[in-house]
């Protein structure tokens, strides 16, 4: 099951009260204190997005997951129910509100789609690029210590 469509029981949620902080999907992002660190970098880039009127990415009426996750070197996997915290998929739903409740200032054309695709694309790479690097670094600590004759106790 993709993100869930909003978020009950937080501070503004479908189910806060008239007196309760934020009601719009930005108020409840500036109260929300994550935990995770992820989620608190997702929180930053959603509320950037947000104060910005940034344009957001968009497949098949849904904010693009890849995208998204991407901006914080994340996969997309981490919005799905069992593989992430409960914070992402939070956050991803409030930017989806936010999005939604904008009113679209043009059609999506063809070379949108190709550009959010392409932006996509770049942010995965350098995803991959990361971690490629940290692996490279890993292996050649491991190298420089097995040629320097010391005694391994991993």
């Amino acid at each position: 099951m993709l993100v869930r469509e909003l978020n009950d029981g937080c501070i503004g949620g479908t189910d806060a009260g008239p007196g309760d902080q934020g009601g719009t999907p930005l108020g409840v992002l500036r109260a929300m204190t994550p935990q995770l660190e992820s989620a608190r970098k997702l929180r930053l880039v959603a509320l950037e997005v947000i104060e910005s009127g940034k344009g957001v990415p968009m497949r098949a009426g849904k904010i693009n997951l890849a995208w998204l996750a991407g901006t914080v070197g994340l996969t997309r996997q981490v919005f799905y129910e069992g593989r992430g915290g409960q914070e992402l998929s939070q956050i991803a739903d409030l930017l989806l509100e936010h999005v939604r409740s904008q009113p679209s200032a043009k059609p999506h054309t063809q070379y949108d789609k190709s550009l959010a695709s392409l932006r996509t694309e770049i942010q995965l790479l350098r995803t991959q690029l990361r971690d490629a690097e940290q692996a490279l670094q890993r292996s050649a600590f491991r190298e420089e210590i097995i040629r320097s004759g010391k005694i391994l106790t991993f």
